[in-house]
């Protein structure tokens, strides 16, 4: 807009030089904004990374496995809850494992 204002409102060339250093100025200071929003958002994003760690699936899933055999077994139990029973020795399976950093990072 201060463009436009100055390219119809300006009378000489120096005015209109004016206008077009102050409307660089603004954008200079723009850009100097957003650049610090980004550094800022990539700082963030760089700690938000450090809290994860890896996971050691395969020991994890072989105590799920340990804990839902005997109700796999189960003739008496339907598929249904069998997938229920899983998802539970799942989340027992993950809760009780030691604590990772993610953890703790996590909102």
């Amino acid at each position: 807009m201060r463009l436009e204002r100055g390219r119809e409102r300006a009378a000489t060339l120096e005015e209109l030089r004016t206008t077009v250093d102050r409307a660089i100025a603004g954008l200079d200071q723009s850009l100097a904004i957003i650049t610090a929003l980004l550094r800022i958002a990539e700082i963030e994003h760089s700690r938000r990374l450090e809290g994860f760690g890896e996971v050691p699936l395969a020991a994890l899933m072989r105590e799920v496995g340990d804990l839902y055999e005997p109700i796999a077994e189960d003739k008496r139990v339907t598929f249904g809850s069998k997938l229920q029973m899983w998802r539970l020795c799942t989340a027992t399976a993950i809760s009780f494992s030691r604590p990772s950093p993610i953890w703790s990072t996590m909102p």
